[in-house]
């Protein structure tokens, strides 16, 4: 956790129950680079092309993570959804954020989640 930036908890509602929406930010490191391992799956394989002259191997990294967590009791569950985006800083010193232009669309499907029994 990146004690730097702030941690927020709000009630909300989600699928009709009550819920929170927890924000903050974790501190990872790039999953690509040279020294990386290179045999992943395909569905999540970034292209080297799109990275190699951008990061470094295991570069530090910032995932601003928004989750929802909430109780169904018709499964007597307890449910996350979660999205996150990352911040980065490339070999240039130029700042890389992707969460702005990805969050009003992933806010509205974590909020619509329904759980079914």
């Amino acid at each position: 956790i990146d004690s730097s930036s702030e941690t927020t908890i709000e009630d909300v509602a989600i699928d009709g129950t009550r819920g929170w929406r927890i924000t903050g930010r974790l501190v990872s490191n790039a999953d690509v680079g040279d020294n990386n391992p290179a045999v992943v799956p395909a569905i999540i394989r970034i292209d080297k092309p799109l990275w190699e002259n951008l990061v470094d191997s295991y570069q530090q990294i910032y995932l601003d993570v928004i989750a929802y967590v909430w109780y169904a009791p018709e499964n007597r569950e307890l449910n996350v959804v979660y999205f996150n985006g990352v911040e980065f800083t490339d070999k240039n010193g130029v700042k890389h954020a992707t969460l702005s232009s990805i969050k009003p669309e992933l806010e509205k499907m974590a909020i619509n989640v329904t759980v079914y029994e």
